[in-house]
């Protein structure tokens, strides 16, 4: 680690306070922050209320409202907390160490800040992201073809995505090192690795949501109570396909019942919150098909992005991963 990067320990954390009931499926709320406060990073600018996302850069920090624009306040000597007109259309952001990322609804990448690594240069064609992740000095984002492009320093080789380049499902950029979630729920890392943050530990799978730290690293494992393990065929509630996927409007979820029960359907982003809850009915044994819309609890339309689906039967539950692109 060089004399550039700041200690973690002058890193400041976020927290969004949900405004909404519980069972939300957006937040819009406040931002606290505490922490170091040097460069008033820690000061949220007037109206604090509204935001649905949050990103913590090293020394900046930037906030998503519902309204699609993104603020940014703290230290701004290399102009990271600038954001680029038209200040609008936005739905994902992340911080990195001087400089900002912004994924906008069509797809699109916009990156601000400093540039000494060619950090804030996203690689054409600057189309088709579904996630985006900021690094000290580099960026990842992730298309909705299941490849990540990564772009800036590249020194630890934090940037040279280990081959096969597909079937990712969410990306996570720490300081040195680079983080991806496949879609078998299994986790790659590559960068540096003097810490281990790289070496995921076995077994690496059924991994549902990844971040990368400073040299950290950390992998969300989903809690699987069915029976599947037990190899007997029909025993276990299973989803069988999700179709289409990656989906813009609609996408049908097909499944399996092992016995009469009734089944709950669920939505989570990538970080783990849920986002629609829906009671599905009573089922017998056989084959069924759910279809999700892309809309939240408030029949509002969700964001280009990665979700976790899940279908919850009794104390059995099963779970696949879909790309909506808007």
């Amino acid at each position: 680690m060089t004399g550039q990067f700041p200690t973690m320990c002058s890193l400041l954390s976020l927290l969004v306070l949900i405004a909404s009931a519980p069972g939300h499926a957006q937040w819009s709320g406040e931002i606290i922050a505490w922490g170091g406060n040097t460069y008033g990073q820690c000061n949220v600018p007037y109206p604090n209320t509204g935001f649905v996302a949050v990103s913590a850069g090293a020394q900046h920090s930037l906030g998503l409202r519902e309204d699609s624009t993104i603020v940014a306040w703290g230290r701004n000597d290399w102009g990271q907390c600038d954001v680029p007109s038209p200040n609008t259309g936005f739905v994902a952001v992340s911080g990195g160490l001087y400089f900002s990322l912004g994924l906008k609804a069509d797809g699109t990448i916009v990156a601000w800040g400093q540039n000494n690594k060619g950090q804030c240069v996203v690689p054409s064609p600057n189309s088709g992201f579904v996630a985006i992740s900021a690094g000290a000095v580099h960026g990842l984002g992730l298309k909705e073809d299941g490849s990540i492009v990564a772009w800036g320093s590249n020194d630890e080789g934090q940037c040279s995505v280990p081959a096969p380049n597909t079937g990712f499902v969410a990306i996570a950029a720490g300081a040195i090192h680079s983080l991806g979630l496949k879609e078998d729920g299994s986790i790659v890392a590559w960068g540096r690795n003097d810490e281990g943050q790289c070496t995921v530990p076995d077994p690496n799978d059924c991994f549902v949501a990844v971040s990368g730290g400073w040299v950290h690293s950390l992998g969300l494992k989903e809690n699987n109570t069915s029976v599947e393990d037990e190899g007997m065929p029909g025993s276990f509630l299973q989803i069988t396909s999700v179709s289409p996927n990656p989906f813009s409007t609609s996408t049908s979820v097909v499944f399996h019942s092992p016995c009469l029960s009734g089944v709950t359907l669920e939505v989570f982003d990538t970080a783990g919150h849920i986002m629609k809850t829906r009671y599905l009915g009573v089922f017998p044994a056989g084959s069924h098909t759910a279809t999700w819309d892309g809309m939240d609890c408030r029949g509002r339309e969700m964001a280009t992005g990665v979700y976790l689906i899940r279908l919850i039967s009794d104390s059995q539950q099963a779970s696949a991963k879909v790309v909506l692109v808007r």
